[in-house]
């Protein structure tokens, strides 16, 4: 007895020096963004609470020391044309995340007389697009109206916060969760509604113990150990087992909603998806515009959201619902990785490629030279 103590006593000393060790060499993480910190450091954060990291985005005053804060809330882009500008014939609406603005963003330079107006936000889930969207409506006279579909964020359909599911660089913005309650959808919506609702929470304790209570009940990707901070946040050893424990809890909820053959309907996914395409279709063709839907199936997702998206859009009548819909995976296949760059994103030459097509397929659907 008295030897396994003094060898579990050893190994614990030692394991305190390593890590005294560790936190020597490394260093205290800068405040605010680690953009131009070492790789070293930011190895070491990953594995950092989400609230640690986020606490660590807002100064003692209350005032956003990290770009994140600031991105991704759901709001009308206060920059972004709101109709053709001069030479300009065609405004294209656009709502999603950086993969859909790549795309996008190559239509004026195939053709200058398109103006494209975006609102979205990193990694944007179909639920948060969908919401963002709506908060739009009626603010552009938009011709289109395009949302795009990351392959890869399908499953954060299930999530209300961006934090969860994107452990190792949380934005804290929140968005809708959509449910099916009795053959309907429903909207369910966070108390943290604005940055200036998440600063608040911050400064008080019961409103951030509400928010995640919230997260407990309403968002599938969320894991307390992942999420909340505690005193071995300050251990660099403690956050790298957070760490692999973060990686496999979401490999772990994933699992739920993709396997080898494509998504499940676990938590309803696909028929919240089929749900809210309908019904953006609908709303878009009401105002006498074009939906555009885009699948776009990212490095490692093979076909898997054409497939759920092709029965929704195409073969289910979809000229009735006059939408226009495009999957990237024929221009750019996702098991080919010279279509990629190193942080997953499409080559520019692809984005290229890609953005002409789209902007053929809607100059097909409008009659436009």
């Amino acid at each position: 007895m008295r030897g396994g103590l003094l060898t579990l006593a050893v190994a614990l000393f030692v394991l305190a020096v390593l890590d005294l060790l560790v936190a020597f060499f490394v260093g205290p993480p800068p405040a605010g963004d680690l953009a131009n910190a070492s790789r070293l450091v930011r190895y070491f954060e990953y594995g950092r609470s989400i609230e640690g990291k986020v606490r660590a985005m807002v100064d003692a005053a209350g005032r956003p020391t990290h770009p994140l804060v600031d991105t991704g809330w759901i709001e009308s882009p206060e920059t972004a044309p709101d109709r053709p500008g001069n030479g300009q014939d065609l405004l294209v609406a656009v709502y999603g995340m950086s993969f859909i603005a790549n795309i996008a963003k190559q239509m004026p330079v195939h053709d200058p007389r398109v103006a494209v107006r975006f609102a979205g936000g990193p990694g944007a889930p179909l639920n948060h697009t969908y919401a963002m969207y709506l908060a739009d409506r009626g603010k552009h006279r938009a011709n289109v109206v395009v949302i795009g579909i990351l392959a890869s964020r399908l499953p954060a359909l299930t999530t209300i916060t961006h934090m969860t599911s994107s452990f190792e660089a949380p934005s804290p913005h929140f968005y809708p969760r959509y449910v099916i309650e009795n053959g309907k959808l429903v909207e369910w919506r966070s108390s943290i509604g604005s940055r200036e609702d998440f600063i608040a929470a911050l400064k008080d304790r019961s409103r951030w113990n509400a928010m995640v209570g919230e997260l407990q009940r309403f968002d599938e990707f969320y894991d307390p150990l992942v999420f909340n901070s505690w005193s071995l946040d300050g251990s660099s050893l403690a956050r790298l087992a957070r760490r692999a424990w973060g990686q496999r809890a979401q490999r772990e909820t994933m699992a739920r909603f993709q396997g080898a053959g494509g998504f499940t309907n676990n938590s309803d996914l696909l028929d919240v998806t089929r749900a809210l395409l309908h019904l953006f279709v609908s709303q878009v063709n009401s105002d006498g515009q074009v939906p555009v839907v885009v699948a776009i199936n990212d490095r490692g997702q093979a076909d898997h959201l054409h497939r759920v998206l092709e029965p929704m859009l195409v073969t289910d009548d979809a000229a009735a619902r006059k939408v226009v819909y495009m999957s990237t995976h024929r221009l750019a296949p996702s098991s080919d990785n010279s279509n990629f760059i190193r942080d997953g994103h499409f080559k520019s030459d692809k984005d290229s490629l890609m953005g002409r097509h789209l902007l053929d397929l809607i100059n097909q659907r409008l009659g436009r030279s």
